[in-house]
């Protein structure tokens, strides 16, 4: 037996429905999972990037040396700023030869060589949502300016 049940929806639930059918509403779960795995990857670091010729060039920076709050910077500057910028520091990390991950083994003769077989899995597993791409060059960043 079916039943129909009339109910008159409210403007937000009618609001919500518009939006889930057009593809505006995502499942909360997936958006929670989501924030999960961003924010254990990338653990709330305020990154830029600048493009070079045939390279992105990406630095890290600490958010509590900013002069100014980020968002004031963000809104000054937008996300994909039009200001060139002069970043100064340290490059770390530039056209590191991509390994494969090695074979997996289950038998150790050592504590020692479990725990490194260990470590190499979860630097793998990291690489996922911090690795470097082949055409970046991490710069440990000193200073980061735009001149007058």
């Amino acid at each position: 037996m079916n039943v129909l049940v009339i109910v008159k929806p409210s403007a937000t639930f009618a609001r919500g429905l518009l939006s889930i059918e057009q593809g505006l509403n995502f499942d909360k779960q997936l958006l929670d999972d989501l924030g999960f795995l961003l924010e254990y990857g990338l653990g709330g670091q305020l990154e830029v990037q600048m493009n070079l010729s045939n390279h992105i060039a990406s630095a890290n920076l600490n958010r509590k040396f900013l002069r100014e709050p980020e968002d004031l910077v963000i809104r000054k500057y937008s996300r994909q700023t039009e200001v060139q910028f002069t970043l100064f520091g340290i490059i770390t990390q530039y056209e590191k030869e991509q390994t494969s991950p090695p074979e997996a083994a289950h038998d150790y003769e050592t504590l020692k060589e479990a725990i490194m077989n260990m470590v190499s899995h979860i630097t793998n597993l990291e690489s996922a949502f911090t690795g470097r791409l082949s055409n970046e060059i991490i710069i440990d960043p000193i200073a980061m300016y735009t001149e007058l």
